[in-house]
């Protein structure tokens, strides 16, 4: 015999708390179920309860939430342990607008999907260990837009108008696809053993990429931060990106890093930064490798240790190249028409 679904569909309506007395009242409150049947709630609204929209936080599993929109609540819009979230909206809630996976020991197993988080008093999306976030957007929430523990997958997400993090996360977290705009601290902060790839981070207030150790990151974008474009930690390797117009600089390297095949243009715009900012700069051990930097204040700024070898530089305005002493580089050669070189480490400037 078929498992037993224990479903309750609000068919479009709304139901209503008064936000009064002295104890939370939930709106919807959902108790352990010994056979471990699944349950569903779907298709209508929760508003202006003293507590939590929907609370499921005993050791239920199959948990299935549809299409539901929670807003007003004074209290955490979703509070979950583990389950399917989709298509769901939780508004202006005094806690946050999704809470998921916390209140047990190694609980989480969350999947988040297609979702809204908006002008939530704490953190939009915040999911423990071993969850999934995709599709969601997390806007002008009062922390974190998106805020994740270990081993978290997130993809094709936007958080913007937060007022802390667009995102944030502990280490082990794959974090695809995803946006960050305009929030009040770092459009991404990752944690270490973290792979990051095709994102961009615009205008946030504080660095686009700030990211742990031993991360790998690909294919991203950031434009315009007020701090670093990005951040990365020691022992990562970067490739394929691009930082333009960031505050300080374009890209900064802890050591034992290798960036590769990266553009870094019109970087340096906080005028008040120091050290000087550059296009990138590195710490001791880093490769800087085929890369290209171009308007910024100093081009590449390389400490002792680091190798540069194949990279580009022009109209950078302090200067294209800044080696400390111990810095390897290959042969600058100064590009005219016509020229030919048969190094093949050479960096250039024009």
């Amino acid at each position: 015999r078929g498992a037993v679904s224990d479903e309750l569909s609000l068919l479009g309506y709304t139901v209503i708390g008064n936000l009064s007395g002295n104890s939370a009242h939930n709106g919807v409150t959902i108790s352990g179920i010994a056979d471990g049947r699944p349950v569903t709630i779907r298709n209508g609204n929760i508003y202006r309860f003293s507590g939590d929209g929907v609370s499921a936080v005993s050791s239920l599993a199959n948990v299935i939430l549809e299409t539901v929109h929670i807003s007003a609540c004074e209290s955490n819009g979703f509070l979950l342990e583990r389950g399917i979230i989709k298509s769901c909206i939780s508004s202006f809630n005094g806690d946050s607008g999704f809470e998921l996976g916390f209140l047990m020991l190694d609980a989480g197993s969350i999947h988040i999907a297609d979702s809204i988080a908006e002008g939530n008093n704490d953190r939009g999306i915040y999911v423990n260990n071993n969850s999934v976030i995709t599709g969601c957007l997390a806007i002008t929430n009062g922390a974190a837009g998106i805020q994740a523990t270990r081993d978290v997958t997130i993809d094709n997400c936007a958080a913007r108008f937060n007022t802390q993090w667009g995102y944030l996360t502990g280490f082990n977290a794959a974090v695809t696809n995803c946006v960050a705009a305009q929030n009040g601290d770092d459009g991404f902060n990752i944690g270490s053993g973290s792979g990051i790839s095709n994102c961009g981070a615009y205008q946030n207030g504080d660095i686009g990429f700030d990211i742990g150790l031993g991360c790998g990151v690909s294919d991203c974008g950031a434009r315009d931060n007020n701090a670093a474009g990005f951040e990365v930690g020691a022992a990562s390797a970067i490739s394929n990106c691009g930082a333009t117009i960031n505050g300080t600089d374009g890209f900064t390297l802890q050591s034992d890093t290798r960036i590769f095949n990266c553009t870094a243009d019109g970087n340096g715009t906080d005028a008040a930064a120091n050290p000087t900012p550059a296009g990138i700069r590195s710490v001791s051990d880093c490769i800087i490798d085929s890369c290209h930097v171009t308007d910024n204040d100093i081009g590449i700024a390389a400490t002792t240790g680091t190798l540069t070898v194949r990279c580009s530089a022009a109209g950078n305005s302090v200067a294209n190249y800044e080696f400390a002493p111990g810095a390897e580089y290959g042969a600058i050669i100064t590009a005219s028409p016509g020229f030919t070189s048969s190094n093949a480490w050479a960096n250039f400037e024009f």
